[in-house]
């Protein structure tokens, strides 16, 4: 609809513009859009950081998007309204009707700003932190099939064949290197043949995304048996990005 298409802003860096005359203005789309916009405006999207960046490479995840932080800026008022949900669902272990559709929300609002990157649903597939059979009652676990479901998707299960060590007392290198040699030690079994995995576009789920390791090791091993492109969908990200060492 433009005879220009995008063009870089003279004003402001990064920033780009589109030229639309407005006798050629589809108005329900460009409200649609607008809509979109102001949805990835008020997620959270987040990538490498300092602690993790030389570590992996940038593709590995293709990008993460959280519904909001876990705090609040202020440092007076305490949790978001979804990072308090989200504490109770991890440590309490029950939250009320009204929080659960509160979630539900929250994540719709994550599945609507990437909503088209594949539209062929037999294509997607929907996973989170492998877990042993024990432990795959944990929030994650929950949220990912809960987003499944959403979607009408397959959920990938991925099992732990033991117990992995306690990661909250690792630094993130360590962390890694733990993560890393679990998928390397071949201590992780998939719900569906790694030959289905090839072309594959897998959205990874979590409650917490801090330093976000345990998210890009599961993507790097993902994409290293064929997964095309890994999404990141999780319900607040955390003020800390540095897990276990000082900020």
């Amino acid at each position: 609809m433009s005879p220009t298409g995008w063009r870089k802003s003279k004003r402001y860096n990064d920033l780009y513009t589109l030229w639309i005359p407005n006798d050629r203005i589809d108005y329900d789309i460009l409200d649609d859009f607008i809509e979109w916009a102001i949805a990835c405006n008020s997620c959270v999207w987040v990538k490498l950081n300092r602690y993790t960046t030389d570590h992996f490479e940038d593709g590995v995840l293709d990008f993460c998007i959280c519904s909001d932080w876990n705090f609040n800026f202020d440092g007076v008022s305490g949790r978001t309204e979804i990072g308090d949900i989200e504490y109770r669902l991890k440590y309490v272990g029950n939250i009320s009707e009204d929080d659960a559709k509160m979630v539900g929300a929250y994540l719709n609002k994550c599945l609507f700003c990437i909503n088209g990157y594949d539209d062929d649903i037999d294509n997607i597939l929907i996973t989170t932190i492998p877990a042993t059979v024990e432990k795959q009652n944990k929030p994650s676990w929950k949220l990912a099939e809960y987003v499944a479901d959403s979607l009408n998707a397959e959920f990938l299960s991925a099992t732990l064949r033991s117990d992995k060590p306690e990661m909250k007392s690792l630094s993130v290198t360590d962390k890694i290197k733990s993560w890393r040699k679990i998928y390397a030690d071949n201590q992780v079994e998939l719900s569906i043949d790694i030959d289905s995995l090839k072309g594959k576009t897998v959205i990874i789920v979590d409650d917490l995304y801090q330093s976000g390791t345990s998210m890009w090791c599961y993507a790097e091993y993902l994409k290293s048996v064929g997964a095309s492109h890994i999404l990141g969908i999780a319900m607040v990200k955390s003020l800390k990005d540095s897990d276990n060492q000082p900020n």
